[in-house]
Formats: C-alpha cells, structure tokens, sequence
C-alpha cells in the first residue's frame, strides 16, 4: 500500500488523492486482518497470538542478519542458485529504476512481494524454529525478477529468445516440480511417522472415555483433534484455548474441569500445557499417566 501511495505521487497525483485511491483497495486487506483477529479470539481466545507457542530454539534468536542469512538460505534450497541469481538480476534494475526514475515508479509495487520475508524475519529473530515453508511465497517474487532480467537481457537481438530457453531449462533443472525429495515436500512429511503412534494413544482414550471433557491445547494439538474425528470425537469434547474463561480457569488446575489432559511434550520443546506441568508440580494432582505415543501423553483423572 505505502509503494502504490509512493507511486500514485510519483506520477502526479496530489497526495490526498492519492490516499483516497489506495484506501479503496486497502479496505479489503484491513478487512481481511480483521476477520483474522475474530478467528484468533474464537479458536484460541486471544485477538493475537505472539508468543508461547514455541521454545526459541533458532540460532538467529536475537541476531536480525544470521535471520535475514537463514531466509536467503531458504529461497535458495527451494529454488536453487541459478534462480536466485536471475532473480537479482531483475529486482535490482526494477530497484533503481522505481526509486530513480519518476515515469518507472511503478516499478516499485511489484517488489512488495518482497514483505512476504517480514514474517518469517520476524519469527526466526524471536527463535521460532526455521520452516523452510515460510520462504514459499517469496518465489512469486523471483518469478518477476527471473522474468525481468529476460525482459531487459532480451533487448539485445542475438539474446531475445536464447535467453528465455536457458531460463526455462535452468527452471525444469532446479525446481524439478515432481521430486518427491524435494525441501518442502520433506517438510511436510515431518509428522507423518508420528501419526500411527499417536493411534494408540486415541485408542487408549477411546477404551475409557464414557463423554468427559479432554483438556488439550489448540496450538499445539489441534492436527490430533482432527484425527481423532475419525474415531468418533468431536470439537465439542476438548477444552482448549477457544472456551475463553473456562480455560484459563482450567490452566490454574484441570481436575475440577475435565476428566482427560493431552499434553504435546516433544514438538517445539512442548506446549503449554507441558510447561506449566513442568513449572507447577501439582497441575496434574489427581491425574494419573495412562499412555503415550509421538511425544503425545494422555492423563485420566483419579476419581
């Protein structure tokens, strides 16, 4: 929004003219962050979430230029070099054209996808494990860079349509778009050996649960809730961030309030629920450990 502002400016409108065009379009994003923030409060009880959802683990805690290297490092596995490389062979020129040149301003809000990095930034600086998930949306913007340089490149005769085929070649070489060892397809199969593990424990739940109310934390389990639909459970059985006062009622000592504690004590360095057993040596008074599978421990009340 603020490039599109800089932009309309650049090109002559008056500023509040220009302010008024690109608040037309900001509504939309506005309202979209709204939405966001109701959906926060519902599902987890808070309008925003930012921070007790992971142990600081990443070696960038702290440091905003070794994050800025694991994004670059990112990029760079999901993409390959050759990419990256063509990538900065366009931005740059877009760069200094836009900032330079009044009739290229425009230029500029195509570099905006570059605030996709902010996010990712932000979370390995305050020790968020690395994802390398979190680098995907910057592709789109190496495709306009990639696309750019054969722009430019291609003014020159002999080059206009050796350029391009090199392009494609060096895409179908790295990207390799059906590579099953590919870094994000890796990823996202992390959890996948966990999920025949964590059957025995919904088994073991299942065989002595006659309606009571299971405790477990939204942030962290909320995939297991969604497997467990399959055997029979419902949203509606767990308490977990969503249900507001009678969660953090719950978090003060479970026993009166559920009769069921999952507690997630291996992803992450464990959730929150795993912390505060940790921390309070009498937050599972009346509990008794029953199973476990995947770093996922069920704990039944004593009656």
């Amino acid at each position: 929004m603020i490039l599109a502002l800089w932009t309309l400016w650049q090109q002559g409108d008056p500023f509040p003219r220009a302010l008024r065009r690109v608040a037309g379009v900001a509504i939309y994003p506005a309202a979209v962050g709204v939405a966001f923030l109701i959906f926060s409060r519902i599902v987890v009880g808070q309008w925003f979430v930012s921070s007790g959802f992971f142990v600081p683990e990443n070696k960038a805690l702290g440091q905003p230029l070794l994050a800025a290297a694991e994004i670059g490092w990112g990029v760079r596995e999901l993409s390959g070099l050759l990419m990256l490389i063509a990538a900065a062979a366009g931005l740059i020129p877009m760069a200094i054209a836009g900032l330079f040149q009044r009739k290229h301003a425009g230029r500029l809000i195509a570099l905006s996808l570059l605030a996709t990095a902010a996010l990712p930034w932000a979370a390995f600086v305050q020790g968020h494990p690395f994802r390398i998930r979190y680098m995907v949306p910057l592709i789109a913007v190496e495709a306009i860079g990639a696309g750019c340089a054969a722009g430019l490149l291609g003014r020159v005769r002999q080059l206009r349509f050796v350029l391009p085929m090199c392009l494609l070649l060096a895409i179908a070489y790295e990207l390799r778009p059906l590579d099953a060892s590919a870094p994000m397809v890796v990823e996202a199969q992390w959890d996948r050996p966990n999920a025949p593990v964590r059957q025995r424990v919904t088994d073991c739940l299942r065989a002595g649960y006659h309606g009571e109310t299971i405790m477990a934390s939204m942030g962290s389990l909320g995939h297991y809730m969604q497997e467990a639909s399959a055997d029979g459970f419902a949203i509606r059985d767990f308490l977990h961030e969503g249900n507001g006062d009678l969660w953090l009622a719950a978090l003060d000592g479970p026993r009166p309030f559920v009769g069921w504690v999952l507690i997630e004590e291996k992803a992450n360095g464990g959730d929150v629920l795993a912390k505060l057993s940790r921390e309070n040596p009498h937050f599972l008074d009346g509990f008794s450990r029953v199973c476990e599978g995947a770093g996922v421990a069920l704990y039944r009340r004593r009656e």
